[in-house]
């Protein structure tokens, strides 16, 4: 992420979670319409999206979010976190519980995608193929 505009647009909405057009131009230092702009086209690319919010009598506000792929454009020390604690489970648990926790967690996945894809007949070996492909697209 560099420094531009964009890039500030995108981070607030990282630290803030929700921000109307007003709240995103204070919050990066420019006018509203000039945000309004940016956020256009960073809809645009599918980095962020609107929805409107409803905060009592009146008119309904348009409030801002990151989409999925607006979050993935931020690194994350997720991945280190995640490699520590499979570390420390496998030092620490018995083998076969690893191994169970594994395949129920292979399992668990496979049936969030069981309703796009057809794995019922699929043997356990090839499921945890399929997740593993899935979770490196």
């Amino acid at each position: 992420m560099g420094s531009s505009t964009r890039d500030k647009v995108l981070r607030t909405l990282l630290t803030r979670q929700r921000c109307t057009i007003n709240e995103l131009a204070e919050a990066v230092g420019i006018n509203p319409i000039s945000v309004r702009h940016h956020v256009n086209k960073l809809e645009a690319s599918g980095l962020v999206a609107s929805e409107e919010e409803r905060h009592g009598v009146g008119r309904p506000r348009l409030v801002y979010f990151l989409t999925e792929k607006g979050m993935e454009q931020f690194p994350s020390r997720y991945l280190r976190l995640t490699i520590r604690l499979l570390n420390q489970l496998k030092e620490t648990l018995p083998a076969p519980l690893v191994g169970e926790l594994f395949s129920q967690m292979a399992n668990d996945l496979a049936e969030e995608y069981a309703a796009d894809l057809d794995v019922d007949e699929l043997p356990m070996e090839e499921r945890l193929d399929l997740v593993r492909d899935l979770l490196n697209a």
